[in-house]
């Protein structure tokens, strides 16, 4: 399995981390991790400053975060200073 970019859904973004739900997810989305070039974090706004209950990976391993409005400034400093692009989408 080779991927160019992997989207991987979360729960949660907080203390520069992205978090999951459910355990059993992880090593699914670790794998396609792992098999893709790059990798984009989908999470709406409200999953921002969120935890939930299994950390997936901190934010220097992910090289995209796609949400829909703006983060907090301090949010967004934390993506920057890990070397991750915050894309905001647009309607």
């Amino acid at each position: 399995l080779r991927s160019t970019i992997a989207f991987i859904g979360i729960s949660g973004v907080r203390d520069g981390g992205f978090y999951i739900e459910r355990e059993y997810e992880r090593e699914i989305k670790l794998a396609a991790m792992t098999a893709a070039d790059q990798v984009a974090i989908v999470a709406t706004h409200d999953k921002m400053e969120r935890s939930a209950l299994s950390h997936l990976v901190q934010f220097p391993k992910v090289d995209y975060v796609i949400t829909d409005a703006e983060p907090s400034a301090s949010l967004a400093r934390e993506f920057a200073l890990a070397g991750t692009q915050l894309i905001v989408a647009s309607r």
